[in-house]
């Protein structure tokens, strides 16, 4: 069994590379974390109402209400998995849920 020092250099060592990796995400992201937020949020709400048919139409519909990097968010996205509506809220909002204020 590792000592109580050793055991608190591995939660030090796990809590760095989360940190490091939740920084990495922020950093690799089009546009402000809140609006990232506002985009999964509204995709989330459209799919609530009807079913995904398999493009991203809700998504560029809040892009483009939102004056957004189309081009930058659709290739994040899709970098993250979210090849359409239903996948941007399965996949790729997955990417962001830790560096998500509670």
């Amino acid at each position: 069994m590792p000592s109580h020092e050793e055991q608190q250099k591995r939660k030090a060592a796990k809590s760095a590379l989360r940190q490091a990796e939740q920084e990495r995400v922020k950093a690799s992201l089009p546009m402000p974390l809140g609006q990232m937020k506002a985009l999964f949020d509204f995709v989330d709400q459209k799919l609530s109402e009807s079913e995904c048919d398999h493009t991203l139409r809700y998504t560029i519909a809040f892009l483009d209400s939102q004056g957004a990097p189309q081009e930058a968010v659709l290739l994040w996205l899709e970098d993250a998995g979210g090849y359409c509506d239903c996948e941007v809220i399965a996949n790729a909002e997955e990417k962001i849920e830790s560096i998500l204020p509670d």
